[in-house]
């Protein structure tokens, strides 16, 4: 699909993993203003050293999430109410298109190593979130972790691609259980700081829309309703013509 085409892939996700710096947050915002994400207060936060888009690994001794965001060129000229509906539109986001995307972070999924399980659509929020579950039997992240499932997330504003990758590091002498709902408030919050602008902007063009749309609606149903009159009032006139004659002789 065109937003999943449009999203940069791999040739910006070779990040090297040297910490930028380490802090604990409730809600994190990105220095660069690219995006803010809500995490458990007792999360470390590490930014990772990129170029031309945010990178950051954040997690406790079990859990880990490592979230980027991208400025996307494409969509930056898109308006808010477009880009929400490119972003709710499942038909983009296939299997072939998630694990294009999963294969391209490299520092997740080494060596193309990521395993698609299942996808879906997450309307909690103003902003759709499409989510995925993947795997990877090779484990996760370099050196590997192991790894059950990887619960991801994908989230799209003008001209930013903020995505999400949430997963629990178990031991397997020592098990820890894979537990999801941990994961998808952190997901859900994916956002800009901008956001409030943004949808202020998108509900305003939904509601001009709607406005418009039942403007021609009404227009349709009056032209309907004086075009079926008009033949009624033809066939009236019709009739009065051929009995007007036949009232005059006896």
């Amino acid at each position: 699909g065109t937003l999943m085409r449009a999203l940069a892939y791999a040739a910006i996700f070779g990040v090297g993993l040297m910490a930028a710096g380490v802090a604990t947050a409730d809600t994190w915002t990105d220095p660069a203003g690219r995006f803010t994400v809500t995490l458990p207060h007792s999360w470390r936060v590490q930014p990772l050293s990129s170029t031309g888009h945010t990178y950051i690994k954040a997690g406790d001794a079990d859990h880990e999430c490592q979230i980027v965001a991208t400025p996307n060129t494409i969509t930056a000229a898109s308006s808010p109410a477009a880009v929400r509906r490119a972003g709710g539109d499942d038909t983009q986001f296939t299997q072939e298109s998630w694990l294009r995307l999963a294969n391209s972070i490299t520092p997740v999924f080494p060596n193309s190593s990521a395993q698609f399980l299942s996808r879906s659509q997450d309307n909690t929020g103003f902003w759709p979130l499409q989510r995925a579950e993947l795997k990877s039997t090779t484990g996760v992240g370099n050196p590997p972790l192991p790894i059950s499932t990887v619960h991801a997330g994908l989230t799209t504003r003008p001209g930013m691609d903020i995505m999400g990758f949430c997963y629990t590091i178990s031991d397997p002498d020592y098990p820890t259980p894979d537990n999801p709902a941990l994961f998808d408030p952190i997901l859900r919050s994916m956002g800009t700081a901008n956001d409030a602008t943004l949808q202020a902007a998108a509900e305003a063009a939904d509601a001009s829309h709607a406005a418009a749309e039942a403007a021609a609606q009404q227009q349709q149903s009056q032209t309907q309703q004086q075009q079926a009159q008009h033949p009624a009032e033809q066939t009236q006139q019709r009739h009065d013509h051929r009995e007007g004659p036949s009232l005059s002789h006896p």
